[in-house]
């Protein structure tokens, strides 16, 4: 019997010592639970901090749109606070600086030195672009009060023919004829002349590359035809004087009545706004002191629309707005009878005189298609003028 108690005092023992173990192991397994938890809650704080961050930068895209936005009425208004202008553009540039420099710190691998560099630049960056911004806005100030300028420093240079080339395949004599600048010199001098003149008016017409001022005074020729058809008396100042037109491309007198014209032909998605309107009634204020005996009226031609500002003066100046007229092809040859001589003569719209010939309403004066349509009815082509017989 005594063996037994001393097998059992063994096994209380032994069980006492591995109670003790798995209390110490519980007590292992509860610390790193606690510190797993610990771990949980940093990471579901870092979680939020970046869901935070994600909102703000959501804030700052927000903020950047609505200053966007603000920008683009200012620029469209053509304010005059060019410095407010200015701020508002340092701003933004700011905002997507810091951005992009937040970014390059907290990526996955983070970009130190270049967000420091990018931070370093912003200011000098954000004092350019308000220098900048300034200046872009004092001339866009001068285009305001003066609109002609846009269209007149925009202007590209005509499109000129190689002058290497052109002088050493035609002659002295062949480079009078302006068109030889509209055709080759094979089919200049083995076609008859009514067949290159009408090549050349073709050419003309087909040449897909224009300056803006080719564009303008095509379009000016245009409107002055219509004019003309209706029995009109055309003068096409805005091609004669281009910077010193003050408004005036046309001025079309019938009788008693004088109309002021200003032509615009822009791209659709371009609005004609009021500082052209208040140009339009200043030159037609300008001639009615000069005369005084005549009934003259403002008149807008235009390929686009007028903004809902520019259509309200207009009505209260007394502005006759024709909008969308859009340009479109017409007979083009000027066949002009000499009110000294009766020769009639015809001229392309690449003749030097083209600009100074009026078609009336004189008998047997007229415009002509195609040149076979000139000649048939009498007509020959201009000669090129040299400023003495």
């Amino acid at each position: 019997m005594e063996w037994l108690w001393i097998i059992g005092g063994i096994a209380i023992i032994w069980f006492i010592g591995w109670a003790s173990e798995k209390v110490d192991e519980n007590k292992n397994l509860k610390s790193k639970n606690d510190s797993l938890q610990e771990a949980n809650n940093q990471l579901s704080s870092k979680v939020s901090e970046w869901e935070n961050y994600s909102a703000d930068l959501d804030k700052k895209d927000e903020e950047i749109s609505r200053k966007e936005s603000l920008f683009q009425q200012l620029f469209k208004e053509r304010t005059k606070n060019f410095p407010i202008v200015g701020q508002i553009w340092g701003d933004l540039s700011e905002i997507a600086d810091s951005e992009r420099a937040r970014a390059l710190q907290y990526k996955s691998r983070p970009a130190l030195v270049a967000a420091k560099e990018v931070s370093a630049i912003k200011k000098e960056k954000r004092e350019l672009i308000h220098e900048v911004v300034f200046w872009k806005y004092k001339a866009q100030n001068y285009e305001a009060i003066y609109p002609w300028l846009e269209e007149e420093l925009s202007a590209d240079i005509e499109d000129e023919v190689n002058s290497d080339i052109y002088y050493s395949v035609y002659t002295e004599k062949e480079r009078i004829d302006p068109v030889t600048t509209l055709i080759n010199p094979d089919d200049y001098r083995k076609l008859s002349v009514t067949q290159r003149n009408q090549l050349a008016l073709d050419r003309y017409w087909q040449r897909g590359k224009r300056t803006k001022w080719m564009i303008g005074k095509m379009y000016e020729r245009y409107i002055g035809y219509l004019y003309e058809k209706d029995g009109w008396d055309v003068q096409y100042f805005g091609i004669h004087k281009r910077f010193e037109d003050l408004g005036r491309d046309l001025i079309a007198t019938k009788s008693n009545l004088v109309h002021v014209v200003q032509c615009k032909n822009w791209a659709s998605f371009k609005t004609i706004y009021e500082n052209h309107i208040f140009q339009l009634f200043g030159t037609t204020f300008s001639m009615r002191q000069s005369m005084p005996n005549k009934k003259v009226v403002p008149v807008l031609y235009t390929s686009t629309s007028v903004s809902k500002t520019a259509a309200e003066f207009a009505r209260i100046l007394g502005i006759e707005i024709n909008e969308n007229k859009k340009f479109e092809n017409y007979p083009a040859i000027k066949c002009n009878i000499s009110p000294v001589s009766k020769e009639r003569i015809y001229h392309l719209p690449f003749d030097q005189q083209y600009d100074n010939v009026h078609i009336t309403a004189r008998t047997g004066e007229s415009y002509a298609a195609t040149v076979i349509d000139a000649e048939s009815q009498g007509f020959r082509r201009a000669f090129r003028w040299h400023g003495t017989k």
